[in-house]
């Protein structure tokens, strides 16, 4: 009898369990939509591109060695976080540490996160 109890009552408890982390974790990102987070990527020869994310307004602004910015909107990526102007001429990919600037399908940059 005891272990038809204990049957019952393990399923229910990782029910629970589970509901009340995914409340938690729904809590955080709402918490985390409104941080801006600055990311500086390096290439292998040296250049730097910024990368200031704004998750309330679903964007990033690019700025190259050059000084040149460009100011991206989320779009849809199966993998990784995708950013696009309009268009598609421009394209920045990340995932994980490394990162990627398409303009008009040229790769014009690409490196992983600099460390401090």
């Amino acid at each position: 009898m005891k272990k038809g109890v204990l049957l019952c009552v393990l399923p229910t408890f990782f029910l629970i369990t589970s509901l009340l982390s995914g409340e938690r974790d729904a809590e955080q990102n709402i918490t985390n939509n409104d941080i801006i987070i600055k990311v500086t990527f390096i290439a292998k020869d040296k250049s730097v591109l910024t990368a200031v994310f704004d998750n309330a307004s679903s964007t990033v602004i690019i700025t190259m060695n050059n000084g040149k910015t460009f100011t991206l909107h989320r779009a849809l990526s199966a993998s990784g976080a995708r950013y696009a102007e309009k268009e598609e001429k421009i394209v920045f990919w990340t995932k994980g540490e490394n990162a990627s600037l398409w303009i008009n399908d040229q790769l014009i940059f690409s490196g992983t996160v600099k460390e401090n």
